[in-house]
């Protein structure tokens, strides 16, 4: 996907807004929701395809760590 820096900065400065193709292409690149990409959500998801159970769970306690050490 090719998007000049042009365009890039008009979509930071919210003087354009990108298209319905362009935000599901960005989604896709950048392995986030849409919702995400508009500020509708601030989790990220962590795509665990390909992982086994026990390196999944090793990545939530992991997480479930570092909440731990910074609770908000």
């Amino acid at each position: 996907m090719y998007l000049r820096p042009s365009t890039v900065s008009s979509y930071e400065r919210n003087d354009k807004t990108p298209s319905l193709f362009t935000l599901k292409k960005l989604a896709y690149l950048f392995n986030v929701s849409a919702d995400f990409l508009l500020g509708m959500e601030s989790r990220y998801q962590i795509n665990t395809d390909g992982l086994t159970s026990r390196q999944i769970f090793l990545i939530e306690e992991t997480i479930e760590s570092f909440r731990r050490k910074n609770p908000r």
